[in-house]
């Protein structure tokens, strides 16, 4: 055992030793010797080790070459290591820090850095001048630290003495330092005094003397205090506490206990229950506490005899060692000393080992058997009812139903309980007493006994639960399955239970009885049933638990689960497979609710059941799911399953789109040129397209088309594309350049035409470095034909040629064969390159058809539009177009107006249309046109190379498309909205000023509609006795089939001619009335300045004149207030 010990700390030298520059502590006393080593690096080849002292002086020497020794250096030969030696005879000024190395062929090695603290001796006292003295007690000690001193109790009083290092003899009572505590006897000291915090001056010998008060004499315990390190006085050494004791005792029993360490002992104390630290030495005797004498310098062991009322509590056990390896090390071991039996402290104490609490599941009525086992001999065997009513083997009459018996031959204690009953429902406790020479234990197993209640199962929280694979059974009725649960290595089994559909938890005990269900007992399996399925109730989940305790490489209390499922499926549809986006949600729920929902479980692709989701509030009674952010990897068949006894699983495809990225290229248009396009994802669900003005270009489903009858300069700029992906809800939104090009930007063409015997050959040629795609030819009659290479029909052929890198031009050829006097005039070619389409024209004079013919000149003719008729608001198109490329162009409109026209000219009301002025095409569209643009209508060119311009007159005629009229007709008054184009109308809507509305479908009875002419674009209302507010403004809405929004207009009243008084006629009657008024006011005033009489006989005369010319009164009619005739 010394031996492996010693191979232990040398590996644990080696392993300090092993990392670079590593620092080690270590305390030597002067005239001592110490060690120091190198280890090596494996594969290193040592060539010579390397030893520098304190003062840098270095000590070389070969690996294990023992003669090179000398009387300071001395050269071990180990076989562990290559460079090792003993450095002897340590004097003051070695302390500091040794450093071993070696050299070798690689350019690292590892050294030892070694810190030495010599430990100067210490001159004791001479006798003669304290008495008799005790062993020096040395203590050695860090800034910080406290010290006890004392002196063990004896049967006398003393008189209690101190002296400091370099001081005198002091009695303790008079004794007064800083930092030095004098304490007071107790029970087991007789003197004692406390050192500390520590400090330089408290270092020294000191002495605690006791002098008997009977004879005199004087005794002194000396005690030195030294650094445990001088160079370092606060570093502390390490302290290893070890797990805490607790020891039942009993009064004039014993305790024998103790600490060891690989190091040699140097102080080996015993700290009260009050505190005190007792360094126990073989010449002090402290009541009931002594050292045991031991030749083994690495123990140190106290024997605590006479237990006594003073040893009940804690205590601890101190051992300080020192090593030339590990230096000082304290190793503090706590104890608890308590009374066996409080009531009876005399009691023989047993130590007492309690077991794990155990739980009994039982079925009332059967039996029940307990046992705790143990070494040696039967003492006692006792046991505590539910009740708390206790009994041992001395009880002769227990209660009824429960028998204790002792097994002498295993030895064991066994409680036994039949038939079960409810008073024996509850805790309790068994306890065996054994005694094996002079060993005394006790083991008590506290067990409770619960009746089985399948609805409440005892969850024991404690175990590490392992769930095995699960097991799912395709049944059908009149079925069985066998499911089981092998044995495990190193397991011990403890029970098994059953989790039925229900919630129901059964455990494998006496009385087991669940229907059509039966255990199995067979070998190699730990727990198994048999399920026969005789009815749907059998159906569901069920759980197969077995409870164990695995021993290695830890005890662990384990619970393995086996999940099993016996179900009859019926599978089903959820649709359509699903296409779907990366990073999109997933929604899947069933066609239809069902009452089954709250059973409800999605399972994914893999097969696992999905968890992280969301509940879909407007579907959760459908299984609706939301799957947040689905990645590629979750594509394949989802399925949704629900169910308790049939399950149903409804299955859906779902294809995951990988997350597209967009791009469009930056796009160059040449001004004036049409274009005809598709931009984005080809695969796109529906795009929408602004430009630069945020105007739309496309709206609709499918990829985005861009379709311009001409490219001008206000569409350059950014354009912002909408795109909606397969698999996607929310729009992706991309920006893109619009760079367009002047017109002139396009390659030149260069023309040729040729004879050929009878043949015209008529050529158009652009540069190299343009790519020439295909060619065509418009013949003066407007025809198209396209120079196919090595084609011919109808008299005419087609060469396209391309030259090798060297050539300067790429040529379209068109060769007419049989020329004719239709092929004369003025030719068009179109050269189609990757980036634009250039235009040229040639002249086919009449010598180049008819040999006979010597002269013959062609002069351009400007073509137009031959009239337009539109509606009034709609957009308008004329073009114009010559056979020769256009300088400038301009239209002028019958007011007057000049509209200049050109590929780069913009205007908020216009653009050009065309293929661009070398096109010899010029073509206008008007964004709305309006009724009083009606007239003659003129296109004006001028030509490259020409100073004469050319124009062509046009019509135009612009037409009223809606219009409202509301005023008299006849004794009614009619309200009327014309569209002008005659479509059949939906439906028409009246909204009087004054809030009054109403539909075709509503009319009220004071007014009438004319449903024949809403066939025609007309809503008519007739109002044959109108109201005051009938004239005043009405709007009128209609809306017509195929349209998706309504016309409207306001209407306002025309009075009837009749009805309308000129501005000075009105004044001359207003003028008339004034004067009419005054004279009758003055009138009146003479009349009344007449005697009465004369005034009577003047109303007489009065009347008869104005009733000679009224007119005999109608009969009476009541006409309302409010109508108008």
């Amino acid at each position: 055992m010394h031996r492996l010990c010693s191979v232990g700390v040398f590996l644990t030298i080696l392993l300090a030793g092993g990392v670079n520059s590593n620092v080690l502590n270590r305390s030597v006393n002067e005239g001592e010797s110490f060690q120091i080593f190198a280890n090596t690096r494996s594969g290193h080849i040592v060539e010579t080790c390397l030893l520098t002292n304190p003062h840098n002086v270095t000590f070389r020497f070969e690996p294990r070459n023992t003669e090179l020794s000398t009387e300071k250096y001395e050269i071990l030969d180990n076989p562990n290591t290559d460079c090792f030696l003993s450095v002897n005879n340590v004097e003051l000024e070695d302390e500091g820090i040794w450093t071993m190395t070696y050299d070798h062929e690689n350019a690292d090695s590892r050294s030892t850095n070694l810190t030495v603290n010599v430990i100067e001796p210490t001159t004791e006292p001479e006798d003669d001048e304290i008495g008799n003295s005790l062993s020096m007690i040395r203590h050695a000690t860090s800034t910080g630290a406290s010290i006890d001193i004392s002196l063990d109790k004896k049967p006398f009083d003393e008189e209690c003495y101190v002296r400091a290092p370099n001081g005198v003899l002091t009695k303790a009572e008079d004794f007064v330092m800083d930092d030095v505590v004098v304490r007071s006897s107790s029970h087991y000291v007789s003197c004692r005094i406390t050192l500390g915090p520590m400090s330089e001056r408290l270092l020294g010998t000191w002495n605690l003397c006791g002098q008997s008060k009977e004879d005199q004499e004087l005794r002194c315990q000396p005690a030195e205090v030294v650094w445990n390190s001088n160079s370092n006085p606060g570093n502390r050494w390490t302290v290893n506490t070890l797990e805490k004791f607790s020891h039942p005792v009993h009064y004039g029993g014993s305790v024998f206990s103790g600490v060891s360490n690989t190091g040699t002992i140097e102080t080996c104390s015993v700290i009260t229950p009050n505190g005190e630290n007792l360094v126990i030495t073989n010449d002090v005797s402290y009541p009931n506490i002594e050292r045991v004498a031991s030749n083994n310098v690495r123990l140190c062991t106290i024997n605590f005899t006479n237990i006594d009322n003073f040893s009940i509590g804690n205590w601890a056990i101190n051992g300080k060692f020192r090593s030339s390896i590990q230096g000082l090390i304290e190793i503090h071991l706590p104890l608890r000393f308590f009374l066996y039996n409080e009531e009876q402290p005399y009691e023989q104490a047993f130590n007492v080992t309690t077991l794990p609490d155990d739980t009994y599941l039982v079925i009332l009525g059967r039996n029940l058997e307990v046992s705790v086992n143990g070494l040696g001999e039967i003492e006692d065997c006792q046991y505590r009812t539910p009740s708390g009513q206790s009994y041992n083997l001395n009880n002769v009459i227990g209660p009824d139903g429960v028998d204790l018996k002792g097994v002498d031959a295993t030895p064991a204690c066994r409680l036994t309980l039949s038939p079960l009953t409810e008073d024996m429902i509850g805790e309790w406790t068994l306890i065996g007493k054994f005694s094996n020479g002079n060993q005394f234990n006790e083991r008590r197993q506290t067990f409770n006994v619960v009746q089985e209640d399948p609805a409440n199962p005892i969850i024991e929280d404690f175990r590490e639960v392992e769930y095995l694979p699960e097991l799912i059974f395709d049944s059908e009725l009149e079925a069985s399955h066998r499911i089981a649960i092998s044995n495990a290595v190193w397991v011990q089994h403890e029970s098994c239970h059953l989790l039925t559909p229900d919630g129901l938890q059964y455990a494998f005990i006496d009385g087991f009885n669940v229907p059509n269900v039966q255990i199995l007992e067979e070998t190699g399996m730990e727990c198994g049933v048999r399920v026969n399925v005789t009815s749907l109730d059998m159906l569901g989940q069920y759980t197969l638990i077995a409870r164990a305790t695995r021993t290695v490489p830890a005890i662990a209390h384990i619970e393995r689960r086996r999940p099993f499922t016996i179900r009859i499926e019926e599978h089903s549809s959820l649709g359509n497979a699903i296409t779907v986006a990366e990073g999109a949600d997933l929604y899947l729920s069933l066609p239809e609710s069902t009452p089954l929902y709250e059973s409800c479980k999605l399972y994914g692709p893999d097969g696992e059941e999905v968890t992280d989701f969301q509940v879909d509030q407007f579907r959760y009674r459908s299984c609706g799911y939301i799957v947040k952010n689905v990645t590629h990897d979750q594509r394949g068949t989802w399925t949704i399953v629900y169910g308790t006894q049939i399950i149903y699983r409804a299955s859906v495809e779902v294809n995951i789109l990988e997350t597209v990225q967009i791009s469009i290229d930056d796009i160059v248009w040449t001004a004036g040129s049409p274009v005809n396009m598709t931009v984005g994802p080809e695969d796109a669900v529906y795009c929408r397209l602004l430009d630069n003005n945020f105007i739309s270009i496309f709206d609709g489903f499918g990829p985005c088309r861009i379709e311009l009858d001409s490219v001008t300069m206000a569409h350059k700029g950014r354009w912002r594309m909408s795109v909606g992906l397969p698999g996607t809800v929310m729009l992706r939104e991309k920006i893109f350049n619009v760079t367009v090009l002047p017109a002139d930007n396009r390659p030149p063409v260069s023309t040729y035409v040729t004879t050929n015997g009878s043949s015209v050959i008529l050529t158009c040629s652009v540069p190299a470095e343009n790519e020439v795609q295909a060619c065509l030819f418009r013949e003066p009659t407007g025809t198209v034909l396209i120079a196919s290479h090595g084609v011919g029909q109808d008299g005419v052929s087609g060469t396209v040629i391309r030259y090798e890198s060297d050539s300067e031009s790429h040529n379209c050829s068109l060769r007419l064969l049989r020329p004719s006097s239709e092929n004369r005039g003025m030719w068009r070619c179109a050269v189609n390159t990757e980036e634009h389409t250039s235009y040229a024209f040639l002249a086919v004079t009449r010598p180049m058809i008819d040999q006979y013919s010597t002269y013959d000149s062609i002069e351009p003719e400007l073509r137009c539009t031959s009239s337009y008729h539109g509606a009034d608001g709609d957009a308008a198109t004329m073009s114009c177009h010559v056979d020769a490329p256009i300088r400038y162009c301009y239209y002028r409109a019958e007011n007057g107006t000049v509209f200049n026209v050109g590929p780069t000219i913009s205007s908020e009301d216009y653009s050009y249309i065309g293929n661009g002025f070398d096109a010899g095409e010029c073509g206008v569209r008007f964004n709305s046109l309006h009724h009083n643009d009606t007239g003659d209508w003129s296109c004006t060119v001028g030509i490259v190379g020409s100073q004469e311009e050319f124009t062509s007159f046009f019509g135009v005629n612009v037409y009223t498309r809606k219009w409202i009229w509301h005023g008299w007709e006849g004794s009614s008054v009619t309200l009327r909205l014309s569209l002008g184009d005659d479509p059949e109308l939906e439906y028409c809507r009246f909204v009087r000023s004054d809030g009054l509305g109403f539909t075709s479908d509503n009319v009220p009875s004071t007014y009438y509609l004319s449903t024949g002419e809403m066939s025609y674009g007309r809503c008519t209302l007739t109002i044959s006795s109108p109201l005051s507010a009938d004239l005043l403004p009405w709007t009128v809405f209609a809306k017509a089939y195929g349209k998706d929004a309504e016309v409207s207009m306001t209407s306002t009243f025309t009075a009837p001619e009749q009805f309308l008084v000129e501005k000075p006629v009105f004044l001359g009657i207003l003028l008339w009335t004034f004067f009419g008024i005054l004279c009758l006011m003055l009138l009146l005033a003479a009349v009344s300045l007449v005697p009465k009489k004369n005034r009577e006989w003047t109303y007489a005369r009065a009347s008869i004149i104005r009733d000679s010319f009224r007119k005999r009164p109608p009969p009476r009619t009541t006409i309302h207030t409010e109508m108008l005739y």
